[in-house]
């Protein structure tokens, strides 16, 4: 048995201890070097705030549900905060911000190149946009190393921080273990996002910490690989990408041993964060596989 099988043995709040010495002796490390390689500043709570004007938040993901919004829903959307996720601008609509996730070049070229393609198209039209990087840490050349000069402005980098976790129990501890060391502060520590299995986890933690009230996850279907961008009436130019077979099940939606099912994540976040905060969690509809247990918006929302 190896070292590291052998400290996955150890009871988790010491495991979780030596997972944090391992992770920011080299982990961040190799994200810093990322980050000043690429030029580009850290986040910080100025630069949220400067998108933030609404109490309300819609988190824009890439499910086939997108396209069955209608065009009233859209326009209340656009009065409020939208935060989009890693292949959003194949989409029309601009969010106020937007998250994606570094794709290392030597791992998955293919998908990287076609990002940075994207990116590029989308420049102008996101030039007011917060933009965030994450998962920078890396070894080789990544995303961040090749982004359109078109679309740094507004663009920053933020580390990913992991909570390793077997089941709910090691997740809510490895929660209040990093939120005993001001990883979920208000007003501080906006470079690190927290981040279990999906980026979905880390926006989510991120908008509490930023005070939102209402959240509205749009997109957020989770059953299987199917996207918005692969219906081939809207997006003809898109319809044939398959990064991986469609009719799968999601990914970060099927268990593993170190990784819990996203949508028994999102529970877990609403029940540990943001419940207790008085924040209310919403789907925008019912075709996703945290339906019924996270609710469906109420109608007012979609009249403010």
């Amino acid at each position: 048995m190896s070292l590291k099988d052998l400290i996955k043995q150890l009871p988790h709040p010491l495991f979780l201890r030596l997972f944090y010495f391992q992770y920011f002796f080299r982990e961040r490390r190799l994200a810093d070097a990322a980050r000043r390689r690429a030029q580009l500043p850290l986040l910080t709570a100025e630069a949220l705030y400067q998108a933030k004007r609404s109490e309300v938040l819609f988190i824009l993901g890439s499910g086939p549900s997108i396209n069955q919004i209608p065009e009233a829903r859209w326009q209340v959307m656009a009065k409020h905060d939208t935060a989009a996720l890693n292949f959003w601008p194949l989409h029309p609509f601009v969010p106020r911000m937007y998250f994606f996730e570094s794709i290392e070049a030597d791992v998955d070229r293919p998908r990287n190149e076609f990002l940075l393609g994207v990116l590029q198209a989308r420049a102008a039209d996101y030039q007011q946009t917060t933009k965030v990087a994450t998962e920078i840490h890396g070894r080789g050349r990544q995303t961040i190393d090749a982004v359109p000069e078109a679309f740094r402005k507004n663009l920053y980098v933020a580390h990913s921080v992991p909570a390793p976790a077997r089941n709910l129990r090691e997740l809510a501890y490895a929660f209040e273990h990093l939120r005993a060391r001001d990883f979920f502060h208000p007003h501080k520590n906006y470079a690190q996002l927290v981040k279990y299995a999906s980026s979905l986890s880390a926006l989510l933690l991120l908008a509490a910490r930023m005070g939102y009230r209402q959240m509205v996850l749009c997109g957020i279907d989770l059953k299987t690989q199917e996207y918005f961008f692969q219906e081939p009436t809207r997006f003809p130019q898109y319809a044939h990408l398959e990064f991986i077979p469609r009719w799968q099940p999601h990914d970060t939606n099927t268990p593993l041993e170190w990784r819990l099912p996203a949508a028994e994540v999102v529970q877990q976040i609403d029940r540990q964060f943001l419940q207790p905060e008085g924040i209310n969690l919403y789907l925008e509809n019912s075709n996703s596989a945290l339906w019924p247990n996270i609710p469906l918006a109420p109608d007012w929302l979609w009249s403010s």
